[in-house]
C-alpha cells in the first residue's frame, strides 16, 4: 500500500490533506484454481496525526498469472480541488489499456480508457494548469523484430470541450523513451523532461 504517487490538498483551516493512489498485484484461490488480479485503490489522510484509510475507491482486473508487475499509477489535483487519477490496467494476451477517473464532491466518475497504446512497462506523468487542461503522457513500448523501442505520448482534456483528445506521438524518431516527467507553468506552456536510449547512448530531452 505504500508505493503511490503523493500530493497535498489545502484546507480551508490551514490544514492539509494527503491522497495517494496505490497499484498492485493480488492472488486469491481456492482448492483447484487460482486467480490473479491487478488491484488499484485511493488511500488519504486527513491529519498527521491519521493512519491512511480507503476513500471509497476500489477497482481490480483479473490478469494473467505470467504478469508479475503493473505499472505505477498516477494522481493530481485541479484548482477546484478535484482529484484525477490514472493506471495502466493488463487486459489479458498482452493487452492493456490506460483507464481514467476522477473524484468531484459528487463521488469518483465512471471509468474510462484513454489509450490502448500501452504495454506492461508503461511509465505516465500527469499535470494540469491553472484553466483546469490536463496533460498526459506516457511511453509505449513495443518490440519490433525483437529489439524494444518506446516513444512519448500525449493526450489532454479540455475543460471547454470536456472532452480528450487523440493520442499525439511526441518523438516521431525515438528509440527508447523512458521515465516521462510533465508540468505546466504560471501561463499554461507544457515543459516535458524524458529519458532516450539509443544503445549505450543515454540523453535527456526536454
Amino acid at each position: 500500500m505504500k508505493k503511490g504517487t503523493y500530493i497535498w490538498i489545502p484546507r480551508d483551516s490551514g490544514n492539509q490533506t494527503s491522497f495517494i493512489i496505490s497499484g498492485k498485484l493480488e492472488s486469491e484461490y481456492s482448492y483447484r484454481t487460482r486467480e490473479y488480479f491487478a488491484v488499484y485503490e485511493v488511500w488519504k489522510k486527513g491529519q498527521e496525526s491519521e493512519y491512511y484509510f480507503n476513500d471509497d475507491f476500489y477497482n481490480s482486473r483479473e490478469v494473467e498469472p505470467g504478469i508479475n508487475s503493473i505499472s505505477k499509477p498516477v494522481i493530481i489535483r485541479d484548482d477546484s480541488n478535484k482529484l484525477h487519477s490514472f493506471y495502466n490496467t493488463p487486459l489479458g494476451e498482452g493487452e492493456f489499456r490506460i483507464v481514467y477517473t476522477s473524484k468531484s464532491a459528487n463521488g469518483w466518475s465512471d471509468e474510462s480508457i484513454l489509450s490502448s497504446k500501452s504495454a506492461l512497462k508503461c511509465e505516465m506523468s500527469a499535470a494540469v494548469d491553472f484553466l483546469g487542461k490536463i496533460i498526459l503522457i506516457w511511453n509505449h513500448v513495443q518490440y519490433i523484430e525483437g529489439l524494444p523501442y518506446a516513444g512519448i505520448y500525449m493526450k489532454t482534456y479540455s475543460p471547454n470541450t470536456q472532452s480528450w483528445s487523440s493520442d499525439v506521438l511526441i518523438n516521431p524518431n525515438y528509440h527508447y523513451s523512458q521515465y516521462p516527467s510533465v508540468a505546466t507553468d504560471s501561463e499554461g506552456n507544457i515543459h516535458l523532461v524524458y529519458v532516450d536510449v539509443d544503445g549505450s547512448n543515454r540523453s535527456i530531452i526536454y
